[in-house]
C-alpha cells in the first residue's frame, strides 16, 4: 500500500461490509510515519441487538456506549491490530464459531495489508451476515 492512501484503501475494502453491519463509516487516517489506523464505531446497544452472538454483546456496556472495531496497518504496510473492543477479531471469530475464518485472518496478520483486506472483508461479512 502506498503512503497517503492506506486509510482510503482500508475504508474502500471494509466500509461496505461494516456499514451494512451497523457501524459508522471508517474514520482515521495515515500517520506521518506511514502507519494507518481506521476505527469503526457501533453503539453498544445496537451491537447487542444486531449481533447478540458476539462476545462483546454480553459485556454490560451502557446503552449508547460506542464499541470500536480498530484496523491498524503498520508503517511497513502489514496488517497489525484488528480488534473489536480490544478483543482480537481472530478470537472473536473463534468464539462465534467461525473457526475457518479465524484461521484465515490469523494467517494474514503481519502480511502486507493490500493482500489481507479481501480475507478480512470476507470473514467480517460472514460474521456480521452481510451478503456479497
Amino acid at each position: 500500500m502506498t503512503a497517503g492512501g492506506t486509510a482510503r484503501l482500508v475504508q474502500e475494502a471494509l466500509d461496505p461490509v461494516l456499514v451494512a453491519a451497523g457501524f459508522l463509516a471508517g474514520q482515521g487516517g495515515d500517520a506521518p510515519d506511514g502507519s494507518t489506523q481506521v476505527i469503526y464505531c457501533l453503539a453498544h446497544d445496537e451491537l447487542v441487538r444486531r449481533h447478540p452472538m458476539l462476545p462483546q454483546a454480553g459485556s454490560g456496556d451502557a446503552p449508547g456506549a460506542c464499541d470500536d472495531l480498530v484496523v491498524e496497518i503498520g508503517m511497513d504496510g502489514s496488517l497489525g491490530r484488528l480488534d473489536l473492543e480490544q478483543l482480537p477479531v481472530v478470537e472473536m471469530l473463534r468464539r462465534a464459531g467461525f473457526v475457518t475464518d479465524a484461521e484465515a485472518v490469523a494467517a494474514v496478520l503481519g502480511q502486507p495489508g493490500g493482500r489481507t483486506l479481501p480475507t478480512v472483508r470476507a470473514a467480517l461479512g460472514r460474521l456480521f451476515d452481510v451478503p456479497g
